[in-house]
């Protein structure tokens, strides 16, 4: 079933950003991931109402803060909530329970889809060195 599923990307829902006053040159964060309980399994119809495909959606939460490489308190904390969505053939149903069973799958894409957003929120910020994650950060 893993097979027929074509990841289509992803979609932020909301974001929420704080910014100490003591920012600090050659910054580095790390970040988490959780995923939400939400799973929903669509239909998706085209303008003429003809059924194309099917689509799952999963909702994931990504945690992130920002240090100095002397310092312990974040200088910034980035929240993210986002969906992954992946298409399959419309003769195709999903269950929660594929999700689950093979949620190291769903889980990698979860991590690009986090890595990708964190990096493209903090390459446009006036805080220097954001862009290295923790050499230690195994998410």
């Amino acid at each position: 079933m893993l097979k027929e599923m074509t990841y289509s990307g992803y979609e932020i829902l909301d974001t929420s950003f704080s910014l100490s006053d003591n920012i600090q040159k050659n910054c580095f964060y790390q970040f988490q991931i959780r995923p939400a309980d939400e799973f929903k399994f669509l239909e998706i119809f085209d303008r003429s109402k003809e059924h194309t495909h099917n689509e799952i959606s999963i909702l994931f939460h990504a945690f992130v803060q920002g240090f100095s490489y002397n310092g312990n308190t974040p200088l910034y904390t980035l929240k993210i909530n986002y969906l992954i969505r992946f298409m399959l053939s419309k003769n195709r149903f999903v269950e929660k329970q594929l999700i689950n069973h093979h949620f190291p799958f769903f889980m990698r894409f979860a991590h690009h889809a986090a890595k990708s957003l964190i990096d493209s929120v903090l390459m446009y910020n006036a805080i220097p060195g954001t862009l290295r994650p923790d050499p230690g950060n195994t998410d």
